[in-house]
């Protein structure tokens, strides 16, 4: 199943939150966060997930692979202001292709700042992409199978 562009796709997802305060560099001169550092928050939970259930860069890099992004989008709903403490919410959403789809929220005290979607593929560290899923993906999917829920996301 293609994602709809613009959106994460409907699949099981698994799912890691983590926390970050907004920082005095990420704000303008009225205190609201920059738009465009949401993206590199989104990253930051893309990291944690990565290290919490064991598919960081340092796996990919051993495993002889890069992970470009070649789609992102955010939608916002409310700005973030300078010492806020935010929470990042990024799912990975399960797929038979050789891509990773994750989809993220930004909250501040449950109430949603911000949604996004990024879209990764899979090449050789010279560019040649890969066109089919790597072992690295197919373990992940595998060692986690019973984390994955359905539930809306």
């Amino acid at each position: 199943m293609r994602p709809r562009r613009g959106h994460p796709p409907r699949t099981p997802w698994i799912a890691h939150t983590t926390e970050l305060r907004v920082r005095f560099h990420e704000v303008d001169s009225l205190g609201i966060a920059w738009h465009g550092h949401y993206l590199a928050w989104f990253e930051v939970g893309r990291e944690a997930l990565g290290r919490a259930f064991g598919l960081g860069y340092a796996q990919l890099v051993e495993a002889g692979l890069v992970a470009p992004v070649v789609h992102a989008c955010i939608d916002y709903a409310r700005p973030a202001r300078h010492g806020e403490i935010l929470e990042i919410l990024a799912r990975l959403h399960r797929q038979e292709a050789a891509r990773i789809d994750l989809s993220y929220e930004a909250r501040r005290d449950g109430e949603l700042l911000a949604r996004g979607h990024t879209t990764q593929v899979f090449t050789r560290p010279d560019g040649e992409l890969l066109l089919e899923q790597p072992p690295i993906l197919r373990d992940f999917y595998r060692r986690h199978a019973d984390r994955f829920s359905d539930g809306p996301s």
